[in-house]
């Protein structure tokens, strides 16, 4: 009974039951505005990442693996704190600077954060990516981002 109720094994079923229960609130039945069942609505791609988080950690039940090794979790621990403050970083400053130079600022820091230290590199694939993310969401999807002190420059 005790490899039944192993860290691993709970772990697995708490992502699986909170999985089920986000995904059971999609389906619940709700009034919106399209004109015919077909067309996406506003939890269709919430469904679908909950079907792959519900898929993923039944995938995760049931596939062996090695035992976890504490040291090694113990070692990464302040590169994984760091990086935990990058991303909140990254979401706080998002709204004063907007999309660009948040990702700009987070992706050079993240990179900083998991020892990445040649720089022509970090601030090439920074730039190329923070304006990829503007031109797919701003321009072409046509979201409304932040801009922040930057107003109108990339308007």
């Amino acid at each position: 009974m005790r490899y039944i109720f192993t860290l691993k094994n709970l772990l697995a079923l708490f992502f699986m039951t909170a999985g089920s229960i986000f995904l059971h609130e999609t389906y619940k039945e709700r009034t919106v505005f399209f004109f015919s069942p077909e067309e996406l609505g506003p939890m269709t791609y919430p469904r679908y990442l909950l079907w792959g988080w519900v898929g993923l950690s039944f995938l995760y039940l049931v596939i062996p693996r090695k035992p976890i090794d504490l040291k090694e979790i113990k070692e990464s621990f302040p590169t994984l704190t760091a990086a935990l403050l990058a991303i909140i970083f990254y979401i706080v400053l998002f709204k004063y600077v907007g999309l660009i130079v948040s990702t700009f600022l987070f992706l050079i820091l993240f990179f900083y954060v998991l020892h990445y230290r040649h720089m022509s590199k970090m601030v090439l694939i920074a730039i190329s990516t923070a304006l990829l993310s503007w031109l797919i969401f701003v321009k072409f999807l046509g979201v409304p981002m932040p801009s922040g002190v930057f107003n109108g420059l990339f308007g």
